[in-house]
């Protein structure tokens, strides 16, 4: 009779851990499938900047020469799922003064949908410099921010800025 109890305790607890850890795998399932509907913090998204007209050194180099005028364009693109809750700001350096345009978003990007800032600078200081465009997605009162930046080289002649852009 004890060799009889002991079999089927044993028995019961392998069942019972059995048990625990089907649910545990379910539940983790389940947890992920919530996660990808409306816990998970942020979607991607990708940035692409570009400035026209410039010298495009290489996708994120450009030169200009002081007093010339160009259009910065920065497009964000939520990739995949849509991204509510969102800020989209482009940062501009010192050398660069903003003529119009916005230099930031608030709002939603549906599923792949995009939105584009357009700036309308003109170059005032010499020297290589960042523009920077950022991302900040908002969710459970938490902020999740991404930045990506471009180099800006500005010089007498568009000539000159090319040989600074070749030094940075």
């Amino acid at each position: 009779m004890i060799k009889r109890n002991k079999t089927e305790l044993i028995i019961a607890l392998c069942l019972l851990l059995i048990i625990v850890a089907i649910i545990g795998s379910k539940a983790s399932i389940t947890g992920n499938i919530i996660a990808d509907d409306t816990k998970s913090p942020i979607t991607a998204i990708n940035t692409e900047s570009t400035i026209s007209p410039a010298t495009c050194i290489d996708k994120k180099t450009y030169a200009m020469a002081i007093g010339e005028e160009s259009t910065i364009t920065a497009t964000f693109t939520a990739a995949g799922s849509p991204a509510k809750n969102v800020t989209l700001k482009m940062t501009l350096p010192d050398a660069l003064e903003h003529i119009s345009g916005s230099r930031q978003f608030t709002g939603a990007l549906e599923a792949n949908g995009t939105a584009t800032l357009k700036v309308h600078v003109s170059a005032v200081k010499t020297g290589a410099w960042h523009i920077t465009t950022s991302t900040t997605q908002y969710r459970d009162n938490q902020a999740f921010k991404n930045e990506t930046t471009i180099n800006i080289c500005i010089s007498v002649t568009r000539k000159d800025a090319e040989k600074i852009c070749a030094k940075v």
